[in-house]
């Protein structure tokens, strides 16, 4: 329902109007602002309790972000395919399912492929949100509906630091992770019964079994190679350890251009090709 069926000019939607309409893609885009930037803090203290070094525990920051990235196009494609409303929610509850993984892991290792889980929610719904606004508003009141929701991912940013360090100092590091979980059922439920489900119409014809897998694949490959070689540099220099994944990573982002040319259902638009 636009705001000028509720008797005020669209372009004049309030701010109660848009909660109600799109609350949970500012419950998911808050989600992903206080994940991010709560974790730097609270490493310090998630090193003690799991009896390693912040150094290592950067992959977690690292791992979350790759995930996101490998997420992000194929699962935009995805969306467009089946629903953007039903990609957003399955993305979201991934997130939350995962954050509370993050929040019982006993050890590094369960940690870090809990947040590759979580960013892959993250990354699956991350890209569907705004998108999902653009295709329910119409060209008046859109601008301040992004707008609204903009700022809510700016509060999130705000709030993901105070968070970090308020929890890590008082009732442990795993409660950046366990708030997450009644935020992303909330933003569940929310979404389920005030979200309008929205499709491209120009893949009326496609299937999910003629997504471009091997692009996806290939993007995959190439996020995460380039990734992991920055990162290595970071920690070891310049060495045969970063040249591996970088070169590996550089030749799949290739592949996947020349692929992209060619696919009769590319992941991206050709003109961006």
């Amino acid at each position: 329902m636009s705001a000028s069926m509720i008797g005020e000019p669209a372009g004049n939607v309030s701010a109660g109007q848009i909660m109600r309409r799109f609350g949970a893609v500012g419950i998911a885009l808050i989600c992903v602002q206080i994940d991010y930037f709560a974790l730097a803090l609270a490493l310090p203290d998630m090193a003690e309790e799991l009896n390693t070094t912040t150094t290592n525990l950067q992959w977690t920051v690292s791992a979350y972000m790759i995930a996101i990235g490998v997420a992000m196009i194929p699962g935009s494609r995805i969306a467009d395919l089946v629903g953007r409303k039903k990609i957003l929610l399955i993305g979201l509850a991934i997130f939350g399912l995962a954050s509370l993984w993050v929040g019982l892991s006993p050890n590094t290792g369960s940690v870090i492929a809990a947040r590759v889980v979580q960013g892959l929610g993250a990354g699956l719904y991350f890209p569907v949100a705004m998108s999902l606004v653009t295709n329910a508003t119409n060209a008046l009141e859109r601008p301040r509906i992004l707008g609204f929701l903009s700022g809510l991912a700016g509060v999130g940013t705000a709030l993901g630091p105070i968070l970090g360090g308020g929890f890590a100092s008082t009732i442990g590091w795993r409660w950046v992770f366990f708030v997450n979980v009644p935020i992303a059922l909330v933003g569940v439920i929310w979404g389920h019964f005030q979200l309008k489900e929205s499709k491209d119409s120009e893949l009326a014809q496609m299937k999910l079994r003629n997504l471009d897998w091997l692009g996806a694949i290939l993007i995959a490959i190439g996020i995460t190679g380039v990734s992991v070689a920055i990162d290595d540099v970071a920690v070891v220099g310049l060495a045969p350890l970063t040249y591996i994944p970088a070169l590996l990573g550089i030749a799949a982002l290739v592949g996947f251009w020349l692929w992209e040319r060619k696919a009769y259902w590319p992941l991206l638009p050709p003109v961006l090709m």
